[in-house]
């Protein structure tokens, strides 16, 4: 396996910064991470604060840049929150956008550039830290308040940075993976294997 899988210069459940402010170079662009953002690692499935082993499988994660029109350097991100469903930038492989929402002139979620925050983050990340994105494997989103049963396939919600069932999944939808667990009524994260395979 690659070098670049190996090695994450940071844990999940935290960022690149431990939750502090970017120093920003004369052009006023970020700093720290740059040699890391559009980097895929690959963690254990498990709880990094109890040390909890969930399942076998891998999560592969996508270090990315906060980046947020209207939100200053050191600023909470808007809505960008443990288990929120996100998108990359128009034309990055490596900044934040924002939440993905099933719509048909949203571009990066139709085409599938989307993924779960780190469903450990402990606080909102600020602007220009640098965070774990879910791209692959198992996570848990936040899911809309319909129930959800075992074994259903999900894709991106209208409901901006959550997950539905799908209706009909198809290559090239905004498919996002497959519950593993069931969700009763109310919103809230549901166990999902994330299998959206637009993100290499």
């Amino acid at each position: 396996m690659s070098s670049i899988y190996s090695d994450p210069p940071f844990t999940r459940g935290g960022t690149l910064l431990a939750y502090g402010t970017a120093t920003l170079d004369e052009s006023s662009n970020p700093i720290e991470g740059g040699d890391i953002v559009g980097q895929i690692k690959v963690f254990r499935d498990e709880n990094p604060t109890t040390g909890q082993v969930l399942s076998a499988r891998l999560v592969y994660c996508l270090a990315v840049r906060v980046k947020q029109t209207g939100v200053a350097n050191g600023q909470p991100a808007t809505n960008v929150t443990a288990g929120t469903v996100v998108k990359l930038a128009a034309g990055s492989l490596s900044d934040l956008d924002g939440t993905a929402k099933a719509a048909s002139t949203d571009t990066a979620t139709i085409a599938g550039q989307v993924g779960v925050v780190d469903e450990y983050l402990t606080k909102t990340p600020l602007v220009n830290d640098v965070i774990w994105v879910v791209v692959k494997g198992p996570t848990s989103p936040i899911a809309v308040s319909s129930a959800i049963t075992a074994g259903t396939a999900l894709d991106v919600s209208s409901s901006a940075g959550s997950v539905a069932a799908a209706n009909t999944p198809t290559l090239g939808e905004s498919f996002l993976g497959v519950a593993l667990a069931n969700k009763g009524v109310g919103a809230g994260p549901v166990r999902t294997v994330v299998t959206n395979s637009a993100i290499a």
